[in-house]
């Protein structure tokens, strides 16, 4: 449910079939138990039927500003800024339940120019509150970012320490007849070659006298 609030559209479009699709084998009843429960930080006002995907989607409430998810994605602290986040959100947690203003604490040095910028973007109290939904997504794409960083486009597949092999092609054992040894291999072609070359250097008449005298 989280990934309703993603800035991709196509995220989003997928996250509502999925809620379309588990409200289809339910009733009015655990619809609006059930889904419509958790449904209800992610929508301006409350829906009936959950059996159109573009009605639903037109329900949603602002997404997430593409600018503040990069921003946070591209945080080298990603986990420590998420972790003020939250501190924050159980500030206004606190405050709301005793109806007192909300009080935050001070922001971290590391994370105060980031926090201003994040801030001029459109980084709400609702938009952290999203941004917490989805921790886990953020962190695991801020990791792959990371590696991709440190990939330079060399690959060690450490062949040092393997283990290496030398198969003998031609073995000294028994052969079939009809078969060349070993040592008439390099032999053979020349052999072959002197036989023809023999053959065409000499006359045709000359070849069939000398068969007449061998036989």
């Amino acid at each position: 449910l989280p990934f309703l609030c993603h800035p991709n559209i196509w995220i989003r479009q997928s996250a509502v079939g999925m809620v379309v699709a588990v409200a289809s084998r339910l009733d009015v009843v655990d619809i609006q138990v059930k889904i419509g429960a958790l449904l209800k930080g992610y929508l301006k006002q409350t829906i009936v039927s959950l059996d159109n995907p573009s009605i639903l989607l037109s329900y949603l409430k602002e997404p997430i500003p593409r600018p503040v998810m990069d921003g946070i994605i591209k945080c080298n602290d990603v986990a420590g800024l998420l972790a003020f986040l939250k501190e924050r959100q159980t500030a206004r947690r606190i405050c709301r339940s005793s109806g007192q203003d909300v009080v935050y604490g001070e922001v971290p040095t590391a994370h105060a120019q980031l926090f201003a910028r994040l801030v001029k973007a459109g980084m709400l109290a609702v938009v952290e509150d999203q941004l917490l939904g989805l921790t886990d997504y953020i962190l695991k794409v801020s990791r792959q970012r990371m590696t991709n960083q440190e990939y330079q486009g060399t690959v060690d597949i450490g062949l040092e320490n393997c283990r290496k092999h030398t198969v003998a092609l031609i073995t000294d054992g028994p052969r079939r007849e009809g078969v060349y040894p070993a040592e008439d291999w390099q032999n053979l072609g020349q052999k072959k070659i002197s036989e023809s070359e023999q053959g065409s250097t000499s006359a045709p008449c000359r070849i069939s006298l000398t068969n007449v005298i061998s036989e």
